[in-house]
């Protein structure tokens, strides 16, 4: 952490504290289920571990959870960029609810921000 803690950081520290802290600690309660595979999948494929958080920030580690722009799952996959990084949806299915296979589209498009981005 930077020293001084920069002021926005701080209010987003406060909100959470009083104002969400119920659903905070219920996320990362729900987080130690998945977690650890999802780091040791992350760090296998030369990704930061604490991407993982991003399935917080995103749907709070909730596997059945859609936006109101349409977006799916834990890892909240438009459906194109779901079927662009290897999810399958059709009348039947929609791997974008399954935490595994979204979990493995969300290493192929993370790498492949890295890669269009030359690793930063």
């Amino acid at each position: 952490m930077p020293a001084p803690v920069p002021a926005a950081v701080v209010t987003q520290i406060e909100r959470i504290q009083n104002d969400i802290p119920n659903s905070f600690q219920g996320a990362l309660d729900r987080g130690q289920r998945y977690m650890p595979e999802i780091r040791q999948r992350f760090k296998a494929a030369g990704l930061p571990e604490e991407l993982c958080y991003i399935a917080m920030i995103e749907s709070h580690f909730t596997e059945k959870i859609d936006s109101r722009a349409g977006a799916g799952g834990m890892w909240q996959f438009m459906p194109e960029t779901g079927r662009n990084h290897g999810l399958l949806q059709d009348g039947y299915i929609d791997t974008r609810y399954d935490w595994q296979a979204s979990t493995d589209a969300a290493i192929k498009y993370f790498s492949d921000l890295r890669d269009m981005f030359n690793g930063n």
